[in-house]
Formats: C-alpha cells, structure tokens, sequence
C-alpha cells in the first residue's frame, strides 16, 4: 500500500536526485571502482554484470522504472566486483 508525500516530503527526496543521460554502453562503474551512486530507471535499460572466465555474466537486469546499483559496493563502501 502507498501513501501520498507531503509536498516537503517529496521536495526533500528530489533534492536527493540527479538527472543523467546515458549512451548505449556506456560504463557507469567499473570492478574495483566504489560505487557512489544509485541508478533510478526512466527510459532504456542497465545491467550490473561481472566478467567470470572471460565470459560476461549478467547479475541483474534493470527495466524503467527501477532502480540498479552495485549494492554491496555502495553499502559498505568497498571495491565493485561488477561492471553496471
């Protein structure tokens, strides 16, 4: 069930935000780099994959309107195992 925000509420959470146009293909993390940021989906698609034997495995599949990040990396603030 949802409920509504209050105009303050939802103020302070787009404040949390930024817009980004992304290319196909682009990278937006790289393994080893530390994730800083959440992904929230408008248009297109993201995957988070990870490079396992020189074959790409692919560990999530963002669609619009979801959200996509490199989640341990950016919790605990430690090196990406994955490509997003």
């Amino acid at each position: 069930q949802f409920t509504a925000l209050s105009p303050d509420a939802e103020a302070a959470i787009r404040a949390g935000f930024a817009h980004r146009v992304c290319s196909r293909g682009e990278l937006l993390l790289r393994p080893g780099e530390v994730a800083s940021h959440a992904y929230f989906i408008e248009t297109g698609a993201l995957r988070v994959y990870a490079d396992v034997n020189a074959e790409e495995i692919v560990m999530w599949l963002g669609l619009p309107n979801s959200m996509v990040v490199s989640l341990v990396s950016f919790i605990n603030r430690t090196p990406s195992a994955e490509y997003v």
